[in-house]
């Protein structure tokens, strides 16, 4: 009889998840803008006008936020919740991917409007900057928090089964076609834009930010930066130059082998698979930590390693977290 203790694993958020996730997100979204394309008068007649400032626009742009907290506390509880929202605390990052999103997206911004021979800034209202500042404050509380679904939720559940860059390419294409009625919705911004590089814009940036989210050890916390910047008022018009700029530094942009090696397993099967996005990833290559096992138990100060593996296994170990935010250690073959 030895003296380990079992390795059990808790019960995380199932990878089928995907389905009821993106149901209860483009149910609730095109639910209420299509109401307002379906029934325009109708719908105005009963909740007003619709506009970027609606309550029903805030619900509608919540709706993955709203199907991720429905998924972690239908596997989670609130025990699963309480660790989820940690994400948020998750503040670490590398200087390049700080510097990109605090400078180099307003850069972006700025360049593609001056292309276009748009302003350096966007012009400020008569009131002044006070207006300006109280809908930058607003936009922390809209699309910022869709990344409670994109990347708390959906992210993780795909990278189970394929390489974050497929991952990300599928999440852009499926975040830029959740957004499609919004282009037919009058009394918004997306009116006067153009869908296909607007649907671009989206793949290119979710594959951008999937680094940063692997790199940052799965926090919610950069992605929300990240994607308040996108909507920051204070950044001029810059479609569609800020997409084509954006694709064109993502496609000259040179994959850090490191990263690479990090996630990529030495058997030669699994790691063309991992490659090329299809299979089953094994348990010990990372989710959403980005990093490798052993550099997230350091991390992590994790005691008595040794004695967390089950007799007859390596001691080799994976630390990692399920979606709900339960913490399980899993030895390795």
């Amino acid at each position: 009889m030895h003296g380990y203790p079992a390795v059990t694993r808790p019960r995380g958020i199932p990878s089928f998840s995907v389905g009821p996730f993106l149901a209860i997100t483009f149910l609730i979204t095109w639910g209420v803008i299509g109401l307002y394309i379906a029934l325009p008068e109708r719908a105005a007649a009963w909740f007003g006008k619709i506009s970027g400032a609606h309550p029903l626009f805030f619900l509608a742009t919540w709706a993955p936020a709203i199907a991720a907290f429905v998924v972690v506390l239908w596997h989670g509880g609130t025990t699963g919740l309480r660790r989820f929202l940690a994400r948020l605390l998750l503040w670490r990052s590398t200087a390049g991917w700080t510097a990109f999103i605090l400078l180099g997206l307003p850069l972006v911004f700025v360049a593609g409007s001056l292309i276009k021979g748009g302003p350096i800034l966007a012009p400020l209202p008569p009131e002044g900057a006070r207006p300006v500042l109280a809908v930058m404050v607003m936009m922390l509380f809209l699309g910022p928090i869709e990344e409670f679904g994109w990347r708390g939720v959906l992210q993780p559940l795909l990278q189970r089964h394929m390489a974050p860059i497929w991952a990300g390419l599928l999440i852009g294409a499926t975040w830029g076609f959740w957004h499609l009625p919004a282009f037919y919705l009058p009394g918004t911004v997306f009116g006067g834009w153009n869908f296909l590089p607007f649907f671009l814009g989206n793949v290119v940036l979710t594959v951008l930010v999937t680094p940063v989210f692997n790199r940052t050890g799965g926090s919610l916390l950069w992605p929300m930066l990240f994607h308040w910047q996108l909507i920051n008022p204070f950044w001029p018009d810059a479609q569609p130059w800020d997409t084509w700029i954006l694709t064109g530094g993502t496609a000259a942009r040179k994959p850090d082998p490191r990263w690479a090696s990090a996630h990529q397993p030495q058997d030669g099967r699994v790691a063309n698979r991992w490659r090329l996005g299809w299979g089953t990833l094994p348990d010990c290559l990372p989710g959403y930590y980005g990093a490798d096992p052993d550099h997230v138990l350091r991390r992590r100060s994790l005691p008595n390693r040794r004695d967390r593996v089950a007799p007859g296994r390596s001691h080799t170990e994976c630390d990692t977290e399920d979606l709900a935010g339960r913490r399980t250690y899993l030895a390795g073959t």
